[in-house]
C-alpha cells in the first residue's frame, strides 16, 4: 500500500541538464508518404468552404503538465510528452512523461507534480526506482477506482521488463494506491502499453521487440482486476504472445475495448481487441481485425484468444500514411511541448 499522495514530500527542484530525447521503438512502418513524384492534384473530400462550428466551446480550460516540471524535476527536458489523462465524478488526473497531477474538475490543482515511482517506495523493486514513461491512466467506473501504470526497466536490450499498477484505494484519487509490479514474460520489450478497462479484468496491449531491438508482433494481456481493486497481492496475469512466428504480417497498434459508463457488458463477454490492416501496409483490403479474448484466471490455460468469425470487417478506403508536411506540424507539437 502506497502512501497518501497528498503526504508525498515535495519534488526537491533540479537544475536543468539539457534535454533528453526519449528514444521510442516501433513496428517497422512508414510514417509518413514521402512520394513527391506524382504531379499535385486536388483532393475532391478537402473542405472548401466554412461551416458553423458543431463543438460546442469547452466549460473549462487549464494548463496541465509541461517539460518545465520535467526540467524542475528531473533535471532534463523529455520528448515526447505521451500525454494522457482521464476523467472521473470529481477529479481529472493526468500523467505524462514522466510525472502525474491530480486535478479538480474546475481545473485547480490537488497535488504538486508527482513521479509515479514515489508510490511505490514501500513495495521497492524497479517500480520504485525507475520512472521510463509510457504512463497511461484509466478512470474505472464499474469499481470508482483510478489507475495508474507504467512500465519499468534496467535496460531495453534485456529483461526483465516491469508494468507498474498503482490502483486507488478509494474514489479519492489523492489519497493511497495498492500497488502492483508485474513482470512480463519473455525477452519481448513492450512498449507502447495501451489498457482498458473489462468487467473480469484490466487489459493491455503491447507492441513487442525482442531484447529491445526487433519488432515481434503483439502482447496482450489480462491483469485480475477484482483481487487488484481489493489490494489482493496474488493477483494474477495471463498473456498471449501474437509474435511474428504466430502472425507472420506482423500484428502492431491492437488496442483493447474499454468500458465508459455505468452500464458494463453483458456477464460473459469477452474482451475485445482491434486493429486496423490497410493496402498501403501490406493488407489485402482497408479492414478491422476483432479477437475476442476470453480470460480463466482460475485455469489460465484455459484462457483463450480468436479471431471473430466475421473478421476481417472492411471499412471505407482510407490511406493511413499521413502526407508530406507531417513533420512540421510534429516538429511543432514537440516545440511547444518543449
Amino acid at each position: 500500500m502506497s502512501a497518501r499522495v497528498i503526504d508525498l514530500p515535495p519534488i526537491e527542484s533540479k537544475p536543468e541538464e539539457g534535454f533528453d530525447e526519449e528514444s521510442k521503438i516501433g513496428p517497422p512502418r512508414a510514417f509518413r508518404n514521402e512520394d513527391f513524384s506524382a504531379e499535385p492534384s486536388r483532393d475532391t473530400v478537402v473542405q472548401n468552404f466554412e461551416i458553423e462550428a458543431s463543438l460546442p466551446d469547452p466549460e473549462v480550460s487549464f494548463d496541465g503538465l509541461t517539460n518545465t516540471n520535467n526540467a524542475a524535476s528531473f533535471g532534463f527536458r523529455v520528448s515526447p510528452p505521451d500525454t494522457n489523462g482521464d476523467v472521473g465524478p470529481n477529479h481529472y488526473v493526468q500523467m505524462a512523461n514522466l510525472l502525474v497531477r491530480v486535478f479538480n474538475k474546475a481545473g485547480a490543482p490537488l497535488t504538486p507534480p508527482f513521479r509515479l515511482s514515489s508510490l511505490f517506495a514501500p513495495l521497492g523493486g524497479q517500480c520504485a526506482a525507475d520512472d521510463a514513461g509510457d504512463p497511461v491512466v484509466l478512470y474505472d467506473p464499474l469499481s470508482d477506482r483510478w489507475v495508474l501504470s507504467q512500465f519499468a526497466f534496467l535496460t531495453t536490450a534485456a529483461p526483465p521488463y516491469h508494468e507498474c499498477f498503482a490502483i486507488s484505494q478509494t474514489p479519492d484519487p489523492t489519497g493511497a494506491y495498492f500497488l502492483f509490479d508485474f513482470v512480463t514474460p519473455g525477452a519481448n520489450f513492450p512498449d507502447y502499453p495501451k489498457l482498458g478497462v473489462w468487467p473480469d479484468g484490466y487489459y493491455m496491449t503491447t507492441n513487442q521487440f525482442l531484447n529491445g531491438a526487433t519488432f515481434n508482433g503483439a502482447g496482450v494481456f489480462a491483469f485480475e482486476r477484482a483481487r487488484m481493486v481489493a489490494g489482493d497481492p496474488t493477483a494474477a496475469m495471463v498473456y498471449f504472445n501474437l509474435s511474428i512466428t504466430a502472425f507472420p504480417e506482423g500484428i502492431g497498434g491492437m488496442l483493447p475495448a474499454d468500458v465508459d459508463g455505468l452500464t458494463p457488458p453483458a456477464p460473459g463477454t469477452p474482451e475485445v481487441f482491434s486493429y486496423f490492416i490497410a493496402d498501403e501496409f501490406g493488407g489485402a483490403r482497408d479492414a478491422l481485425r476483432v479477437f475476442d479474448f476470453h480470460v480463466d484466471f482460475a485455469s489460465p490455460a484455459l484462457s483463450t484468444f480468436v479471431e471473430r468469425a466475421e473478421s476481417p470487417i472492411a471499412v471505407a478506403p482510407f490511406n493511413p500514411l499521413s502526407p508530406p508536411g507531417r513533420d512540421d506540424a510534429t516538429s511543432a507539437i514537440t516545440r511547444a511541448w518543449s
